[in-house]
């Protein structure tokens, strides 16, 4: 493919070498989007599998979105095959134009889709045309 896909940084990092993982603190992934737009995921731990580079992400989760939007949850799951963030863990999501929370949430990369499932409660604010939304 040849185009960098993601970074990791962390301030600790312990390899365990007979399961092939490596234990991370105060994580920070960014995850490079097709179109140059980045999404940065930020977690207090982390565990980076060697074998597969999935990576999982816990303890007070939040991701920055391309347009203003920011995810929280307290776990988090990057399948590096499929390029596919995920959680059965509670989220709330915010945005320029809605504010959302559901119990499980799929983000695939290449697609820039997002889905939210399990009891999803959502406010949505209707702008009017050619306006901006208040930060």
């Amino acid at each position: 493919e040849g185009r960098q896909l993601w970074t990791l940084k962390a301030t600790e990092a312990r390899y365990f070498q007979e399961e092939q993982k490596t234990e991370l603190s105060a994580v920070h992934l960014t995850l490079y989007l097709e179109d140059g737009d980045q999404v940065l995921l930020e977690s207090k731990k982390g565990i980076l599998f060697a074998g597969t580079k999935n990576i999982e992400l816990s303890d007070t989760v939040r991701a920055t979105l391309p347009r203003g939007y920011t995810l929280s949850t307290e776990k988090a799951f990057y399948d590096h095959q499929v390029k596919a963030i995920h959680s059965d863990t509670l989220l709330h999501l915010k945005g320029p134009d809605i504010d959302l929370q559901g119990n499980q949430w799929r983000f695939q990369i290449p697609e820039r889709q997002g889905m939210v499932e399990g009891q999803v409660r959502a406010t949505v604010v209707l702008l009017p045309p050619n306006t901006q939304p208040s930060e």
